[in-house]
């Protein structure tokens, strides 16, 4: 299914539903668990990688290096 046709969807239905929310692909997630440290560094990264060498999987190889560059350089104490 097209990406941004099932974000439609999901808006939609959820809009319908009355419930709020966000919608995010899947970079979106995993950056988000990242920030709100329900992912470590070395999980988030290794995910991210996965995902960017499927080749049954289309996500621009741009926008996840850039993803992954954010999370190599988000401060984390």
């Amino acid at each position: 299914m097209d990406d941004a046709e099932a974000r439609c969807v999901a808006i939609e239905y959820f809009t319908q539903k009355g419930i709020p929310t966000t919608i995010k692909g899947t970079l979106g997630v995993i950056i988000t668990a990242f920030l709100e440290r329900k992912l470590s560094r070395s999980r988030a990264l290794m995910l991210l990688t996965t995902l960017r060498g499927r080749p049954d999987i289309w996500l621009s190889h741009s926008l996840c290096d850039r993803v992954i560059e954010l999370v190599l350089d988000a401060p984390r104490p």
